[in-house]
């Protein structure tokens, strides 16, 4: 009997160190396990914040190219700095029209397979429009007739004459100084409308009921002869420009003037709308209800004869007009891009 106990007692100490082996290398496993683990989860975070990091440096890089360079839409395929890389894509009204005057940048930050991305909204990168000035003469603004009323800063290199019967939201100034016009790049215009399909050898006459966009170019004459006449493009002429009947509206596209010519634009019907920048010699307004949304530059003089004419300084029309250089820039061209708004996604 003596002999089993003692048996007995041997296999349950063997039992025993069985059971506590395996408890302290389950421990032991679970430890080790706990380590790999947690130094994982501190590679990831300090890979989250490289990648992070990345993506700043990608946004500080856009910021930089678009402070020198505001029309800067290509972007950065890759770049790499140090173990960690960057990509950078911009978008604005030409890619997403809902952007508006705003510009969309996001930059993506990589390391190894962890992305972080942060997105930035810009307003006015390229500053602000081309000119200040509702109305540049470069000699004359007879106002001294008819009634307006009129939203913007006015200059005349000459004289300024003004009736009792207008309303002048705006500074009125002349020289000195001597503020220089913009110059025209007449054969940009032309090889626009060449390349459209849209040059005249010629007078050209606009009708109802044709749609009209993009650059038109007469080496004559440029006329609207029917009633309800709307062109959403740019009419450039060598001669006159003539509004001959009611209801015409023309709307420049973005970017580009609404009117252009060497000689005289003359309205001689009711209800004419411009939207956009007008270039010409000089301005004969011989009829009522002229609305004008944008700015005016006459190389000679602009002359309001009749009623209920309306001109807004508008600068959604007047930056970065293509085919014109103006010396007297724009009172914010020289901005860098502000910023509107951020957010960081994963």
């Amino acid at each position: 009997m003596l002999q089993i106990r003692f048996k007995l007692q041997n296999g349950s100490f063997l039992i025993g160190a069985l059971v506590l082996a395996t408890i302290v290398g389950v421990a032991v496993l679970a430890t080790t396990t706990l380590v790999v683990t947690q130094g994982q989860a501190e590679q990831i975070f300090v890979n989250e914040r490289k990648a992070f990091y990345a993506a700043e440096t990608g946004i500080e890089y856009a910021l930089g190219v678009l402070k020198d360079s505001s029309d800067w839409r290509e972007g950065v395929s890759k770049d790499s700095l140090g173990d960690i890389e960057f990509s950078v894509s911009l978008e604005d009204k030409n890619t997403s029209p809902s952007l508006g005057d705003t510009v969309l940048v996001t930059s993506i930050g990589y390391k190894g397979s962890i992305q972080r991305s942060i997105q930035v909204y810009l307003t006015q990168p390229g500053g602000g429009p081309d000119t200040d000035y509702l109305v540049l003469a470069g000699n004359d603004i007879d106002f001294s007739k008819g009634k307006a009323v009129v939203n913007g800063n006015l200059h005349a290199n000459k004289k300024v004459k003004i009736g009792s019967k207008y309303t002048i939201n705006g500074e009125v100034t002349t020289a000195p100084p001597t503020i220089d016009l913009p110059t025209v790049d007449w054969d940009f215009f032309k090889n626009e409308a060449i390349a459209a399909g849209q040059y005249v050898a010629g007078d050209i006459e606009f009708e109802s009921g044709k749609e009209y966009s993009g650059v038109w170019y007469a080496t004559g004459e440029a006329k609207i002869k029917d009633n309800n006449v709307v062109i959403n493009g740019t009419i450039v002429a060598e001669n006159n420009v003539e509004l001959k009947k009611n209801n015409e509206k023309i709307t420049a596209p973005a970017h580009y003037p609404a009117i252009l010519t060497k000689t005289d634009l003359k309205v001689e019907k009711n209800n004419a709308e411009i939207n956009g920048l007008i270039y010409c010699q000089n301005l004969e307004i011989k009829k009522n209800n002229m609305v004008i949304n944008g700015a005016l530059v006459v190389t000679n003089t602009i002359k309001n004869e009749k009623n209920n004419t309306e001109m807004n300084f508008e600068p959604s029309y007047l930056t970065k007009i293509a085919g014109l250089t103006f010396s007297s820039k724009g009172g914010g061209n020289s901005g860098p891009p502000q910023v509107a708004r951020w957010r960081i996604s994963k």
